[in-house]
């Protein structure tokens, strides 16, 4: 595994990092057989091959059900190994009470997470799909910067389905990450990535498969996402006998060089493993020539996150 800085944080984390809402709750493409909240034992399993392979950064949420709960015994159970990994969680925006229910439910929302993570002090805490007005208003970075002050937490970020969203971020100079989605089908990012690069923000790259459409889970899309399930189809040039397209695609998103770690999520030592070893390669300038060809020609208008 190898390890890139996480921006101004100076944390080293893995190329390759382990995302968790699927280890606690039912999450993603509805694939018959392979559907559902693991086990626990399963959940905890997975967690130690993770590590044992050099994964060392974490990104779970208070709105993963189970996740953080398993996520916490699992630290606990290592013992002093724990140190050695980054836990990221997120804390999300309830913001119908105004400014003071905002405050109240961020704070509360902060301490179940401690609690359940069973942390006195979480590595980064991150605004939970934060929008525009979330970044212009500082409401809710403030609750986060003043529990920093109380050493609850490290560093602050947010995660973002705008990419405009992200740039106000970047731009604002507030935040030590910004969490992004970016893959051959949703691509915006791009230029954000290059900004976060030259302000020393960390960036972290969700959804690379886009929750697994970019596998042989794209089946079983709905047909509601039918168009989705198309778009798909044609990057299945990148799959040759050294790589599949999922691998393929964790190597798109750990291309551009402001990315520090990517996020991919499973439920499945294999294909953890199989994502392990996609960290470990690189697309052809030929591959990349093509994908980028491709988002020309394309209308990708029409691809939707399942």
């Amino acid at each position: 595994m190898r390890y890139r800085r996480l921006g101004r944080t100076g944390l080293e984390v893995s190329e390759l990092g382990l995302g968790t809402a699927e280890l606690g709750q039912d999450w993603g493409i509805a694939v018959p057989g392979e559907f559902g909240c693991p086990a626990e034992a399963d959940a905890l399993r997975l967690l130690d091959r993770a590590v044992e392979l050099g994964v060392n950064f974490i990104d779970t949420a208070r709105v993963y059900k189970k996740s953080e709960e398993r996520i916490g015994r699992f630290l606990k159970s290592i013992g002093a190994d724990a140190a050695r990994v980054h836990l990221a969680t997120k804390v999300y925006l309830h913001k119908k009470d105004g400014p003071a229910g905002l405050r109240r439910e961020m704070r509360q929302c902060l301490e179940r997470s401690l609690g359940a993570l069973q942390l006195e002090c979480i590595d980064l805490v991150q605004l939970h799909s934060a929008k525009l007005e979330d970044i212009a208003d500082s409401t809710a970075w403030e609750v986060l910067d003043k529990a920093r002050g109380e050493g609850l937490l490290c560093y602050i970020g947010a995660t973002f389905y705008d990419a405009e969203a992200a740039r106000a971020a970047v731009e604002s100079g507030a935040y030590d990450t910004v969490q992004v989605t970016y893959n051959p089908l949703m691509f915006s990012a791009g230029p954000v990535i290059e900004l976060a690069a030259g302000k020393d923000v960390g960036v972290i790259v969700k959804t690379p498969l886009l929750k697994g459409a970019f596998s042989y889970k794209r089946q079983h899309l709905p047909e509601e996402l039918r168009r989705t399930r198309e778009l798909v189809g044609e990057f299945r040039f990148l799959e040759r006998s050294d790589q599949t397209l999922p691998q393929a695609c964790i190597r798109y998103a750990l291309a551009p060089p402001g990315v520090s770690t990517v996020i991919a999520g499973t439920q499945r030592v294999r294909h953890l493993e199989e994502n392990v070893e996609a960290a470990e390669g690189a697309l052809s300038a030929e591959e990349i020539e093509r994908i980028a060809a491709l988002q020309k020609s394309l209308d990708v208008g029409g691809a939707e996150v399942p």
